[in-house]
This record gives structure tokens, sequence and C-alpha cells, in this order.
């Protein structure tokens, strides 16, 4: 792990940290006692490997506006990434959030809140 930006402004400190794999984020979570994530797993890949390690496949999706998706036209999109995320919290992702699972709440366009319970879907370009 190892610190990319700390900021402090109007009283509010922000850092930003890069970890090695997203089983670092997990680990570092759980032993600083950082409870603003309750993930238990994380992982991203293109969409066509997505669909080879079963994300995409038994999930519900919706595009930002919340109009139902279906999963073919999703997989279909060879450019796109899909996040998996077990568990709860806020993930950024590189690129534009498209489509996620029901019960994945955009906070922006780049942003999204995943429930604690189950797995999320998230596919960004």
């Amino acid at each position: 792990m190892s610190l990319v930006s700390c900021t402090l402004q109007d009283g509010v400190a922000s850092s930003v940290f890069k970890y090695s794999s997203a089983d670092d984020l997990i680990q570092f979570s759980r032993e600083s006692g950082d409870d603003s994530n309750s993930f238990t797993f994380l992982d991203t890949a293109a969409v066509s490997d997505g669909v080879v390690k079963g994300y995409i496949v038994d999930g519900t999706f919706v595009d930002a506006s919340g109009a139902a998706v279906k999963n073919e036209d999703i997989t279909k999109q060879s450019r796109l990434r899909v996040i998996c995320a077990q568990g709860g919290g806020i993930i950024q992702t590189e690129g534009k959030v498209l489509y996620m699972t029901e019960g994945v709440t955009p906070v922006d366009e780049f942003t999204v809140s995943t429930p604690d319970e189950g797995k999320s879907y998230i596919i960004f370009k």
C-alpha cells in the first residue's frame, strides 16, 4: 500500500491510497477498523472475462436512470469492464458507470454505493 495523495480542506482530511490488490484493500480495512466498507471480495475484469468467471450472467441490470437492461446487451460490448463486489461500500471507477445490478446506488457518473449484502456488479467504460 502507498499513499497517493492527502489533502486538508475546510477541516476535512482526504487520503487516497494505492493497494497492490483488492485483497490488500480488504485486509487493510479490517486491520485498521475501517467500517466505511464491508467488502469481502472485489474483482475487476473485461466483460468477456467476467462472463467466463460467472459475473454478469446472474445479475439483473439497470442503467444509471434505473431502466432495465438485458444482460446480452452488456455482454456483446467487448470494450467494457465489470467490477464484482461482495459487500457494501463506495466504489469509484476509472471510467463512466453505464450499468449496475439492482440495489447498487449511483453517486455520480463514476461512483456507486453497493449494498452490504450480496454480490453487486458494476459495468463501466
